[in-house]
């Protein structure tokens, strides 16, 4: 449902990566919400399986959300070799 790109903060001086609604969907009111309210209640988590997010915003065309860049297996990989992920109830 997104795009994901590598960024840098400056500010941090640390990579980033930084998670965009696709325009199919950020097109859509509801969707926008919805992406936005679902990134805030991430956000309140805190687990080692759930990576932080640092920031959530919309830039008036597109809303993203900003996070920890990790540079290593693609979510694929991983379920492939550990099993099926944790569910949270949120």
């Amino acid at each position: 449902m997104g795009i994901v790109l590598k960024g840098y903060d400056s500010a941090t001086a640390r990579a980033v990566a930084i998670k965009v609604l696709a325009p199919v969907w950020a097109s859509n009111p509801i969707s926008r919400e919805r992406s936005l309210r679902e990134a805030r209640a991430v956000a309140a988590l805190s687990d080692e399986d759930i990576l932080p997010i640092f920031s959530v915003d919309d830039d008036g065309s597109y809303p993203f959300i900003v996070m920890p860049f990790i540079d290593d297996e693609t979510l694929e990989q991983c379920v492939q070799r550990r099993g099926p992920l944790k569910i949270f109830a949120v």
